[in-house]
């Protein structure tokens, strides 16, 4: 590169960057039209290859995923060549391919295409799920064992192994997706996959409960909005486990008979009452109610609106921001008030007030 990144103004580096992107979605697709060639021309099998699969993870590198999410692809646009369009003017994406791939057929093609364009990978999800309704199944919760890391300590495993269930809703799995895995080729990744290894000196097994039940779509955008509302209580990440062990322990702190009768036992014991505190102009304190006004004003959203009339669409780890620094005489009345992301409160803190002022 002739230019250093570090000389770039703002704008060049946008404009590189986007420039770069589509160079990058102009060679995947010579990629996909690539792959379609060589397994026609059957060149993998000339190469030793038994499967395009196994080509494309051992002489081209690809991970598992990566490469069932190419092959499929590769075969769906080939067949519809109008998804090979869709992908030139981004109004779909690899991973949405690969769950459209699933589903489309000569007679429902016209119909799916046009309902997938432009729609994220969750929308998708819940657009496909229609084209594949599945047989309603009963409730269902066994213990199984799974491997963890020796070296990693109990209370860690706990987090790490959290996504051991699964669960399906009429719009989208509960669990995060597996990874995608060419349904043609899945036996080259049954033998290549951990799922089916052997145990090895260096790990350990632990019980867990796999669940297993399908929720309704509102019962999910309930569960997100729990996500968005506790995201400062809930761990970095956090997994569907750590959600609803979050809203149980809520539960159970309010309602279980021996919490209440603790709870009975400190005021007796003349445990002080706090009173809600007015607003007061110039401190930070935000009583509840305004909170409340404030997140429901704005949407449970980022507010913060970039250069480019975007505004950010981060419902995680938002904060009540003060438009006037306190510092600078706000007060913390609803009016100076605004939802904002971590991230963009830091970069508006810093913008206002400068770095040196921002605790790190």
């Amino acid at each position: 590169m002739s230019k250093s990144l570090q000389a770039f103004s703002d704008r060049e580096l946008l404009n590189h960057t986007s420039s770069l992107v589509a160079s990058e979605r102009e060679d995947a697709l010579r990629v996909l039209l690539c792959l379609n060639e060589i397994e026609s021309r059957q060149l993998h099998l000339k190469l030793g290859y038994g499967s395009l699969f196994d080509y494309c993870t051992g002489a081209l590198g690809y991970s598992s995923s990566a490469a069932g999410r190419r092959i499929q692809a590769a075969r769906c646009s080939a067949r519809f060549p109008a998804l090979y369009k869709m992908l030139e003017r981004n109004q779909v994406t690899l991973s949405t391919v690969s769950q459209i791939s699933r589903c489309i057929d000569e007679n429902n093609s016209n119909d799916l295409l046009s309902r997938v364009a432009g729609k994220s990978q969750r929308e998708v999800e819940s657009i496909v799920a229609e084209y594949q309704p599945l047989a309603r199944f009963a409730d269902r919760a066994r213990t199984v064992v799974v491997r963890v890391p020796a070296a990693v300590s109990h209370a860690t495993t706990d987090t790490a192994i959290r996504a051991s269930g699964e669960a399906v809703t009429a719009s989208a799995s509960l669990f995060q997706p597996a990874p995608e895995v060419d349904a043609c080729e899945k036996n080259d990744y049954s033998r290549n996959g951990s799922e089916h290894s052997e145990s090895t000196p260096e790990q350990n097994v632990e019980k867990r409960v796999l669940i297993r039940f399908s929720v309704s779509p509102e019962f999910m955008e309930k569960l997100e909005r729990v996500r968005a509302i506790a995201w400062h209580r809930l761990p970095p990440r956090a997994t569907y486990e750590d959600i609803f062990e979050f809203v149980l322990n809520e539960y159970l702190g309010r309602h279980d008979p021996a919490n209440k009768q603790k709870r009975r036992e400190k005021r007796s014991k003349g445990a002080a009452h706090v009173s809600e505190r007015e607003p007061v102009p110039g401190k930070r304190y935000i009583p509840a109610e305004v909170r409340d006004q404030v997140f429901e004003r704005d949407g449970g959203q980022c507010t913060f609106v970039g250069i480019n009339n975007h505004r950010c669409t981060s419902t995680q780890a938002l904060q009540i921001d003060h438009i006037v620094p306190v510092a600078l005489g706000g007060t913390s009345t609803a009016d100076n008030l605004r939802l904002l992301c971590a991230k963009h409160n830091r970069a508006e803190a810093e913008r206002l007030l400068g770095t040196a002022a921002v605790p790190h």
